[in-house]
């Protein structure tokens, strides 16, 4: 690593001790949207602690908002807290173990050196704290910056059509693991945005869009990490098709198994259960919901199988890390 960098990095860690520290209300006011109301609810509840900061944001609907690239080190004294953002973000593991916590995920996702996500607009996730060995970086792109870009590689009508298909999904995340045909490009064009964004003078903003266009086509020629095989899509559509009654024994007989075999099936493949498959289907049905329409909660969780409000609550704020109105509050806001 650059040895100029690497006091960029350090500097960076100072910066943001002060951030969550004196410096949190200026931070909130440039960083956060609706800041007014996150100040008023914080001094009111008094937040001292990780564990209450980390509640917090469960409760609140927290979305990080910019306009402008940028790429910086994930600093060890920041706090995790759940947000989403009006941007997209790049997390790219130079070196150590990313671990983030995903809405909608009940595993960890946990990165290794030469892995790189992107976040669409409107993916609620928490970054957790990484130790002084590990380098992560986080790049944010604006969607103006990116939309210029997936309309050019849109032109091209090649194989790059995919990556552009990918960026156009709200609220998702994609893994781009580590291979021997891409990794040497991708370390390479970080390390250029680096250096562009410390000390690009002329030209500055067409550089970094060409490095970003440049990345994205590498990505592109390489393919995210799927976990589901077709199989379990064939599950998920008859439980998105039945969503009310879905039932292992009725899947099973129509998919051409016994319920025995559908089952073993299902854990060899996922690791978990129907059940699994079939909470998971319903959170996104109920989150999609909540997205799209203004369905009173109670009819949406009768739509997607609960009986009961209070089992429905309790089981889309264990997926989410929120509560359904936490969650429409953000989704509700338009993103360009």
């Amino acid at each position: 690593m650059d040895k100029k960098l690497e006091e960029i990095f350090a500097e960076q860690e100072k910066k943001d001790a002060y951030r969550i520290t004196e410096g949190l209300e200026a931070s909130i006011n440039r960083e956060l949207g609706d800041p007014a109301y996150l100040i008023e609810t914080m001094k009111r509840d008094g937040l001292r602690g990780i564990t209450e900061a980390y509640d917090f944001s469960i409760r609140e609907a927290i979305v990080r908002v910019s306009a402008e690239f940028s790429i910086r080190k994930h600093t060890t004294c920041l706090v995790p807290y759940y947000h989403s953002h009006d941007f997209y973000e790049m997390i790219y593991v130079w070196q150590g173990t990313c671990r983030q916590r995903i809405a909608g995920e009940a595993q960890e996702l946990i990165m290794s050196e030469g892995n790189l996500c992107i976040l669409n607009p409107g993916t609620v996730h928490a970054i957790l704290p990484c130790s002084e060995t590990d380098l992560i970086l986080k790049i944010i792109i604006p969607n103006p910056m990116m939309k210029q870009i997936t309309d050019e590689l849109e032109q091209e009508k090649s194989s790059q059509e995919s990556i552009t298909e990918y960026l156009k999904v709200k609220n998702k995340i994609y893994i781009f693991a580590k291979t021997s045909l891409v990794s040497y490009s991708i370390k390479s064009y970080m390390y250029d945005l680096l250096h562009e964004a410390y000390w690009g003078t002329a030209l500055q903003n067409p550089a970094v869009k060409c490095l970003v266009e440049l990345l994205l086509i590498t990505l592109g020629r390489s393919i995210p990490e799927q976990s589901n095989e077709n199989l379990l899509q064939k599950v998920s559509a008859y439980i998105q098709k039945n969503i009310r009654n879905a039932n292992l024994e009725e899947a099973a007989k129509l998919l051409g198994y016994s319920s025995r075999q559908l089952r073993r099936k299902i854990t060899e493949l996922s690791g978990g259960t129907f059940t699994d498959i079939l909470w998971k289907t319903r959170m996104e049905r109920a989150a999609e919901l909540l997205n799209e329409s203004d369905i009173q909660v109670e009819e949406i969780a009768r739509t997607v199988g609960y009986q009961s409000t209070a089992g429905f609550y309790k089981r889309f704020c264990a997926v989410f890390h929120m509560t359904p109105a936490a969650y429409r509050k953000i989704y509700a806001r338009p993103h360009e």
